[in-house]
């Protein structure tokens, strides 16, 4: 896989390119460096146009789209918990009710 990894690194970006960029950076930098070209290349056979951004920007899409359920279901989570506060709150005013009542008619 390495081999094939590298033949498309330097099919991609050319050797003489890639080189110079790895001799460019630092020494700890360069397997991050080798990695990302690996990747880049990788996506650029798969997807021509557009390689790397037709990921990411797929990936965004799905991000969105996930924030989105994310927001709505809190959102519908509220309307419930809403609802059984404003149900509770019902219910406790009419036992409050009530026992005022009992006891209003038990002085009486």
């Amino acid at each position: 896989d390495q081999p094939q990894k590298f033949a498309n690194v330097h099919r991609i970006f050319g050797a003489s390119n890639v080189t110079k960029l790895l001799n460019d950076l630092h020494p700890h930098q360069r397997e991050d460096a080798v990695n990302s070209l690996a990747y880049e290349a990788e996506m650029r056979l798969r997807d021509p146009v557009y390689g790397c951004v037709g990921v990411i920007s797929l990936l965004q899409h799905q991000l969105r789209q996930l924030q989105m359920d994310l927001y709505c279901a809190k959102s519908e989570l509220s309307r419930y918990q809403n609802l059984s506060i404003t149900t509770n709150l019902s219910s406790l005013a009419s036992e409050s009710a009530a026992t005022a009542y009992h006891h209003h008619h038990q002085n009486n």
